[in-house]
């Protein structure tokens, strides 16, 4: 819980990669844009007509959050709120917006202008099973 890529060595020895569709990937990809910088920065150059999808780390201290030590040394409140933010820009011009987050009052404060709606999801992976089990999160967009 460093902050650090936490996923351990894979054992399988042999991985099996479905070339057969890697011409139409490649094609498919072919105007694709890759940037390597901050998220706000990638959020303000979208455009009108654009589809932003946003799944931040989820930092506000809740019961329901396992990873809140985590993720706040990744993803802090101030990123929070930077996040929604850049999405209220991105919305005023023109951009659909979706994103998911915490279900928690300080979160729906941040996009309180913004379509919420709470939605249930099973969480199957964590290192305690009494860790896992069902959860709330929100879905947030511009648009529903």
């Amino acid at each position: 819980m460093n902050g650090e890529f936490n996923v351990p060595v894979g054992t399988k020895k042999n991985v099996i990669l479905d070339t057969d569709n890697f011409s139409e990937i490649s094609r498919l990809l072919g105007k694709t844009e890759v940037n390597v910088c901050d998220f706000e920065e990638t959020i303000d150059r979208a455009c009108a007509g654009d589809l932003i999808f946003a799944d931040p780390p989820y930092t506000v201290k809740h019961n329901y959050n396992g990873f809140v030590k985590y993720n706040e040394k990744i993803f802090s409140w101030q990123d929070q709120e930077r996040l929604s933010e850049a999405l209220k820009r991105a919305s005023a011009r023109g951009c659909y917006v979706v994103s998911t987050n915490a279900h928690h009052p300080a979160i729906m404060e941040l996009y309180q202008e913004f379509t919420l709606q709470s939605l249930d999801r099973s969480s199957v992976i964590a290192a305690s099973a009494a860790r896992r089990g069902r959860y709330a999160e929100l879905l947030i967009t511009n648009f529903c």
